[in-house]
Order: structure tokens, then sequence, then C-alpha cells
């Protein structure tokens, strides 16, 4: 009948099946634009925003504290902050990729969620790049012990503001991911008990026996050992609660069939 409208048929989880054109872009847009949305939206942007911040992270400001501290020689800086930029870079998109993953918009189905990771994997290159030029700007100013001390106040606070925004950007990209996730989670009540009781024993161990930064002989302060007890239960805590409850989730669905 003229006028009606056709709605889609839609898969198990709600979604439909053609894609459903997410990246609200019009049927004629030219291919290249749609990439670009595509390799742009939220979940992409946590990948890319984490990459950056881990090479910037570990890179530059680690590498720079150890520097600071006298911890290592400037000789060495170059070759520190290679080995830490591409380390904590790859960490960064590994980490970034999953929380990006997990995080996706509601509209969002699996395979096209896949497919937009998959689709900002390109502009991961250019983008590490402007942030290797921070990590090495941020090294580089700290190891010139012979310039002026204003021109070097100046330079390492120009790298650091730098540094500081990327790693401002990953953090509200991860945070609107984890906001996204955790709405969708079903065992969030229990899951939210156990994460909440794992930072706690963490802090309590960490607080008690400070723990030393790594390559270093540098013992952390008790603000230092609850920042890592924070990272350590965001980082290896959360996911594995989300694991395991999944695990026994999906272990006590097939239990009474078994059984019958």
């Amino acid at each position: 009948m003229a006028g009606e409208v056709t709605i889609p048929e839609s898969s198990r989880d709600g979604f439909p099946l053609d894609g459903a054109r997410l990246d609200s872009s019009p049927p004629d847009d030219p291919p290249l634009r749609r990439l670009l949305r595509l390799g742009f939206c939220p979940c992409s942007r946590v990948q890319l925003s984490w990459a950056m911040a881990g090479g910037v992270g570990f890179g530059g400001f680690f590498v720079a504290l150890l520097l600071l501290m006298g911890q290592v020689s400037a000789t060495f800086a170059p070759q520190l902050t290679a080995i830490f930029f591409v380390g904590g870079a790859a960490a960064g998109l590994v980490h970034g990729a999953l929380l990006g993953y997990v995080g996706r918009e509601s509209c969002r189905s699996r395979a096209t969620t896949v497919a937009a990771l998959v689709a900002g994997l390109p502009w991961v290159l250019p983008a590490l790049m402007a942030s290797w030029v921070v990590a090495t700007w941020i090294t580089l100013i700290s190891a010139l012990s012979s310039a002026p001390g204003a021109l070097r106040v100046a330079g390492v606070a120009l790298g650091w503001l730098a540094g500081a925004a990327m790693c401002a950007w990953a953090g509200m990209e991860g945070l609107g991911a984890l906001r996204r996730a955790y709405t969708r989670w079903p065992e969030y009540r229990v899951g939210t008990l156990i994460t909440g009781g794992v930072f706690v024993a963490l802090a309590v161990i960490f607080v008690t026996e400070r723990p030393e930064l790594w390559f270093t002989d540098v013992r952390v302060t008790g603000i230092g050992a609850v920042i890592l007890a924070l990272g350590a239960t965001v980082w290896i805590g959360l996911p594995a609660t989300v694991l395991v409850l999944r695990a026994l989730t999906l272990i006590g669905r097939r239990v009474p069939r078994a059984a019958n």
C-alpha cells in the first residue's frame, strides 16, 4: 500500500541485519567520507586516544621522571624513549580497542563495532607520529641539563602540557566508554562489589608495603600507592572480574540443560 513504511527485519540482538547506516551517512556519501566517519566514531576514538596516551605516558612522562630523578643517564634517553614508547603505545592500542568494543554505543552491533575499529587503524600511525614527537620533546628537554633554566622550564612545560592534553583526551574517551559498558553489564551489581573489594585490598597492600617503580629504586608515596592500586584495578582487576562473571553466567545457563 502506498505510504507504508517497511521496517527491516532485526537480528537476534535487535540490530538491523543490513547494518542500518550507523554512521549516519547519506546513501550517496563518498566511500572515503564514510570511512572517515566510521574511523572516528566513539569506539574508534577510544582506540586512537589510548594508543597516543600510552606512548606519551611511558615513552615521555615515565622516561622524563627517570631522568629528572637521576635514575638513568641522558645518554640512554633516546633508546629508553623508543622502547617505552613502543611498549606503551602497543598496550594502549590493545586496551583501547577492547574498551572501545565493550563500550560501544547502544545502537551499534558487534560487527559494525569491529568494522569501526578496523577502519580506525589507518589513523593510528599518523596519530602515533604526533605523540612520538611530543614524547621525544619531553625526554630531550628533560635531558638537556646544560640549557638555561628558564628555557628548560618553558620547554618542559610545553611538552608536558601537550602530553597531558593527549592523556586527558584518552581519559574522557575512556570514561565515556566505561559508562556505556557499565549500563549494559548484566552482572554490574556483583561486579561492582567485587571490583571495589579488589581496589580496597590492593590499596591496603600497596600503602602498607609501598612498591618500587620499575627500573628504579624509588618507592611511591601513599598517594602514589593508591593511584597504582586504582590503575591495577582498572587494567587488571576489572577485566578479570568481567570475564569470570561472564564465564560463570554461561556455565550456569548450560547446567540445567546438562542435568535434563
